[in-house]
């Protein structure tokens, strides 16, 4: 699981990852937190851009991307904005 720290715990966003429903594709449009979280989100493919796929909900929520599949505490999903445009299915 991936343990990021951030500052706090936000409101889920109707834009952020952690409000997509299960099995959800999207793109991520935005990522907000410190900068160690923004590079470590990065060192494992999760970028602006990037296509995400919501396995499970709740917490923690678990993704699929072209990286891999990851685990991510609630708090830190909020902080990834996704596009409400479906995205592409990911292979």
């Amino acid at each position: 699981m991936l343990g990021f720290v951030t500052n706090g715990v936000h409101e889920v966003q109707k834009d952020s990852l952690c409000a997509l429903e299960r099995d959800a594709v999207s793109t991520v449009s935005e990522i907000h937190g410190p900068e160690r979280f923004l590079n470590r989100l990065k060192s494992v493919g999760i970028v602006v851009g990037s296509h995400i796929k919501v396995l499970r909900t709740g917490c923690p929520v678990v993704v699929h991307t072209e990286g891999g599949r990851f685990c991510l505490r609630k708090e830190d999903a909020s902080q990834i904005r996704v596009d409400p445009n479906p995205a592409e299915a990911l292979a």
